[in-house]
């Protein structure tokens, strides 16, 4: 359950803590004191879409931290699936922090989690039913999702839909080989072209550098040649020469090498001298005589870049995707020849996993058909209670091609009066009906739920007198398993309640602010005279309170 809750720069709200208890909790206020302001700050701490227009004006930051107590155990072990573990007192604190500079900060037991896991989690522990969750009811589409949670189907589903997957693919992949004769030879043409003008180039890895770096050297050959040839010469063949001159030394020294030992070393290092550099004559005198750069040599190197250029502007970036493109081409032109042979062998896996997928199909109609029947009978029981005595509501499921939701579309249908037919709820169905087939929905669901704290935004909306106390009692009925939070503009709903918060907005120095206060039975009593007769609360108002809540 929701223990507590901490919110910092709200919209309205500055700084507020709240306490929830167990059992059946209402909120009550002016419109524009702060109550959606409340359930937009539970919505941010659940992971839900957190705008920065929700930041105080003058702050920097938004951040809402909630405490939740006595997990069951099915909540616990879900979380242990994300590394999860609650304190030792079985408690669970999350955290979430907005920022202006678009920092999104959650945590979980102190752990940085990401949005979406909190979203996961947050479904897991509370579920928030609003005034716009009504229209859901009005989307066909969304009826067999409904049907499917009541019939606890999620297991055949998603086997279903592992199969249903599969299937798409293969016909996918069948479709794709399937072409017709002029199609079929056009590709093949195609590929065989480019195959054989990928083979015919004899591309090889890192060419296309290599030519350019020969290129270069040819273009700049004569300056290199200069360069060796100077080099060479004043190193050797000239008179007077590195060479000579370095010989001459090392003969004049090694007549005196034994008159002093930094002489003989002398003598050393320059003999070391006379060999290393005969060793550079060489190298020098080798490449001059291998430059023997001709003009066919810079056509022939013009001619493969070209060749080069002109697959790249077909195939790829560079000689490598050049290379991989042609496998490719050789890979689907064996599949295209072959392609008879992989269509049957794809078919026939086809109408093995199709049979699989229509027993699943089956079952799942089975189990809706099953489920439909008893879902129309509660929920005919919960929407008589609820002053809707004469109604009748259909679950009606008809057989259709397959999705990925099996072969069944689900609507529901509603006939509010005795000798009309049922109807789709979007032709004959009020704000306050709807309400109540949500209640009803929600409270047959609790009973299959985990969530263990249910909050209403004003579910009360289009319904008033008796019905409006029946609400009241069906949610205080529900508080019995879950904790129940309910947003009301109603006293019969008020009034029920186990525990009443109500919430104001006060003007302090031009800044306003939200408060919440625990009411106790002097403050209820005010509480919902004000609700019943406004703000100028008359004494039938305060006796009417009274009598509300002495029932």
């Amino acid at each position: 359950m929701l223990s507590q809750l901490h919110i910092e720069n709200i919209a309205l709200i500055d700084n507020l803590d709240v306490e929830f208890k167990n059992g059946f909790t209402v909120l009550t206020g002016e419109t524009g004191a702060g109550k959606s302001i409340l359930i937009d700050s539970i919505n941010m701490v659940l992971g839900e879409r957190a705008s920065k227009e929700l930041i105080r004006n003058g702050r920097n930051f938004a951040f809402v931290s909630a405490l939740f107590s006595a997990l069951n155990e099915y909540v616990i072990n879900e979380l242990s699936n994300y590394g999860i573990q609650p304190d030792d007192d079985g408690s669970l604190i999350i955290e979430r922090q907005i920022s202006l500079d678009g920092k999104n900060t959650c945590r979980i037991n102190g752990r940085p989690v990401t949005v979406g896991i909190l979203k996961e989690i947050g479904k897991l522990l509370v579920n928030i039913h609003g005034q716009h969750d009504n229209q859901s009811l009005l989307l066909v589409e969304k009826h067999i999702d409904f049907l499917d949670k009541f019939a606890d189907n999620s297991d055949l589903l998603e086997d279903y839909y592992k199969l249903y997957s599969k299937l798409q693919e293969i016909k996918k992949q069948i479709e794709g080989l399937q072409m017709d004769d002029k199609e079929k030879a056009r590709r093949i043409e195609l590929l065989k072209y480019q195959i054989n003008e990928i083979n015919n180039a004899g591309l090889k890895p890192g060419e296309e550098i290599y030519l350019n770096e020969q290129k270069k050297a040819i273009h700049n050959s004569e300056k290199i040649l200069n360069a060796l040839i100077e080099s060479y010469t004043n190193l050797y063949e000239k008179d007077g020469s590195a060479i000579e001159l370095i010989e001459i030394s090392k003969d004049k020294l090694s007549e005196i090498t034994g008159f002093s030992e930094s002489v003989r070393e002398a003598y050393d290092k320059i003999d070391n001298i006379f060999y290393e550099l005969q060793d550079i004559i060489e190298i020098l005198r080798d490449y001059k005589n291998s430059l023997n750069f001709a003009e066919t040599d810079i056509d022939s190197i013009e001619s493969r870049l070209d060749i080069i250029y002109r697959l790249k502007q077909k195939y790829g970036a560079n000689a490598e995707e050049i290379i991989e493109y042609g496998k490719k081409c050789e890979e689907e032109l064996s599949e295209i020849e072959f392609s008879e042979e992989r269509i049957v062998k794809l078919q026939k896996e086809y109408d093995e996993i199709l049979g699989k997928v229509k027993d699943l199909a089956d079952k799942l109609t089975q189990s809706r058909i099953e489920a439909g029947r008893v879902l129309e009978k509660k929920i005919i029981d919960v929407l008589s209670y609820l002053n809707m005595p004469k109604v009748r509501f259909v679950v009606e499921i008809r057989r259709c091609s397959l999705t990925e939701k099996g072969e069944d579309e689900v609507e529901f249908l509603i006939s509010a009066n005795p000798g009309e037919p049922p109807k789709p709820l979007s032709k004959i169905a009020s704000g306050g009906e709807l309400s109540r087939i949500m209640l009803a929905i929600k409270s047959i669901f609790s009973e299959i739920d985990y969530t263990s704290t249910l909050i209403f935004d004003e579910i009360d909306t289009g319904v008033s007198g008796s019905a409006a106390e029946k609400i009241g009692r069906k949610m205080k009925e529900l508080s019995s398993t879950s904790q129940v939070i309910c947003v009301t503009h109603l006293s019969q709903i008020a009034a029920i309640a186990d525990n009443h918060y109500k919430i104001s907005k006060h003007t302090i120095n031009e800044n306003t602010f939200t408060q919440l206060e625990v009411l106790d039975t002097d403050k209820r009593v005010m509480e919902i005279a004000r609700i019943i007769s406004g703000e100028n609360i008359t004494q039938s108002a305060l006796a009417a309170a009274k009598e509300i809540l002495s029932k």
